[in-house]
């Protein structure tokens, strides 16, 4: 197995990177292409900028789209042993507001165009402008900073989908024990590109960037939501997304196939090669190659996190031949927990804990359910200026992730609900929502659900609002709409024991509002009828 370096900080790391991978390209950008040496070359010279503006040791805050700058901000702020607080773009103006003020940031780098709200703060431009400006400085005689590794290096703002967003305080040693842990537990090599999706502000896609650059491996910026277009421009061998973009890319694949009337013939084939595949016999390329170019030829590995793949969608990407794995954590966990690879594979399951992790399952009940609790390196420092919090989620040493699941025999984890989520009703019965949202997800025409719990005087009442997709009612009126879900509840109902059914259904075709990172806002009830 190949030796991986845990590095103190990711100083260290962005140097050994250059060191090691020297002339590869670390950034194929439309203008240019960017080698490790000058990406490492870049990072100090806009450290130096950050130098002469006496922005060392400051809270730098960062905001705006994804972009080699924005990258280029990140990385200096963490070569100069300087705090980064990056933000969500998709915020609110007062949220925006709230979060520089919450955050004591002393300057603010944008990333792109952006309309901002009125702040006291002085306000940079992430751009190639400000490069060229940080090339143009003298170069220092002595370029290191000191960088103490176990304090606060990122301050990062959670998205919020039940409560308030907390401010997570993390190090730099959590991030880069999580990228050696990600090194080991999944098989990468320099050769691999990858495809930079998810927004870099968010812990999931940022640290999958930093793991793939301490690797050598080649990155690429999506061109807005044309994946399929970029994946082939880019000939990317890596997809790392959340399970919203693996359902788009599945329901436009099978309902193209529908449109051309193979649907019978596609499913008679993947039974011939799973069957196949048992006697190591893969035929795949052979019997899906027309559906797989569509998609992305070069693409040898999905990696989907942030929330639950419907395991049907996982499956039908490996039977066409797309290895997927799915994985679990949280923006406290720097992030990644657990998750599959090449020799755990388990449907349904988010695979099994990472070196130098340890996952338990705190309280179980009788079937073995209970909270899933974490202890590593990886584990955040605590929540900025809110020890109440931070003592109610850290405990022992073990983060309490507020996620409810339970593992097998075998150590695969699988998660079955989020704590806070849960509907506890009055005969002490618990209903999960994850459950009842994963049964209405096997129907096509549902674009979107969520579950939720409400009183009706002094019943329990168990609620569901269902986005449909329009498209597939040709002629429909809404009522008729409206019926035929009826009906699919009632069908799904009569599977169910009668505390978990199902009593109240809203109907509609407009959307569910979910954070960047595409989870549901469960906090905001919806009430859009069709």
């Amino acid at each position: 197995m190949e030796k991986y370096i845990c590095y103190n900080n990711l100083a260290e790391m962005i140097e050994k990177s250059a060191e090691k991978f020297g002339g590869k390209i670390a950034f194929s950008l439309k203008e240019k292409n960017v080698s490790y040496n000058d990406l490492l070359s870049d990072v100090k010279a806009v450290s130096r900028l950050f130098s002469s503006r006496g922005y060392v040791g400051k809270r730098i805050a960062l905001i705006g789209k994804n972009c080699y700058e924005w990258m280029l901000v990140h990385l200096a702020t963490m070569y100069t042993g300087s705090v980064l607080v990056p933000l969500d773009k998709g915020l609110k103006d007062y949220e925006i507001q709230s979060q520089i003020s919450r955050s004591k940031a002393d300057v603010l780098f944008v990333a792109g165009k952006m309309e901002l709200p009125e702040m006291d703060i002085n306000i940079e431009s992430a751009s190639n402008e400000l490069l060229l400006e940080a090339k143009a400085l003298p170069q220092a005689e002595n370029e290191k900073y000191d960088i103490d590794n176990n304090k606060m290096s990122m301050l990062l703002f959670t998205s919020g989908t039940t409560d308030n967003s907390k401010a997570v305080m993390l190090s730099q040693y959590n991030i880069t024990s999580n990228i050696y842990a990600l090194s080991y537990h999944e098989h990468f090599t320099s050769d691999d590109v990858s495809l930079i999706i998810l927004p870099l502000h968010h812990t999931f896609g940022m640290v999958g960037l930093l793991l793939f650059l301490s690797l050598g491996m080649n990155n690429a910026f999506c061109d807005g939501l044309k994946i399929t277009k970029s994946i082939d421009e880019h000939k990317a061998t890596i997809l790392v997304g959340v399970p919203l973009i693996a359902d788009a890319i599945y329901k436009t694949a099978t309902r193209k196939i529908n449109e051309m009337g193979m649907e019978n013939l596609i499913n008679t084939l993947i039974k011939v090669s799973r069957v196949l595949l048992k006697l190591r016999i893969d035929l795949r390329k052979l019997f899906f190659g027309k559906i797989t170019k569509q998609i992305g030829q070069s693409l040898r590995l999905i990696i989907m996190g942030g929330a639950a793949l419907n395991p049907d969608v996982e499956q039908w990407f490996h039977d066409i031949g797309f290895f997927t794995v799915q994985g679990y954590g949280l923006t406290e966990c720097s992030p990644v927990l657990c998750a599959e690879n090449p020799e755990n594979m388990r449907l349904g399951s988010v695979g099994v804990a990472m070196p130098g992790i340890d996952i338990r399952i705190d309280n179980p009940d009788e079937t073995g359910i209970g909270e899933i609790i974490a202890k590593g390196d990886n584990i955040m420092l605590g929540y900025y200026e809110n020890q109440e919090l931070t003592d109610e989620v850290l405990k022992g040493g073990y983060f309490h992730t507020g996620d409810l699941g339970y593992i097998d025999e075998d150590g695969f984890i699988w998660i079955t609900g989020r704590k806070k989520n849960m509907i506890a009703l009055k005969n002490g019965k618990n209903v999960f929502p994850e459950e009842l949202e994963e049964l209405i997800y096997k129907y096509d025409f549902i674009k979107e659900c969520m579950v939720y719990g409400e009183n009706d005087g002094d019943k329990d009442l168990i609620s569901a609002y269902i986005v449909c997709d329009k498209d597939k009612f040709p002629g429909k009126t809404d009522e008729q709409i409206k019926e035929i879900v009826d009906k699919t509840i009632k069908e799904i109902n009569s599977k169910l024991i009668s505390y978990k059914q199902i009593r109240n259904v809203i109907v509609s075709d407009k959307p569910l509002e979910r954070t960047s990172t595409f989870k549901i806002k469960r906090n905001q009830k919806p009430n859009n009828n069709l």
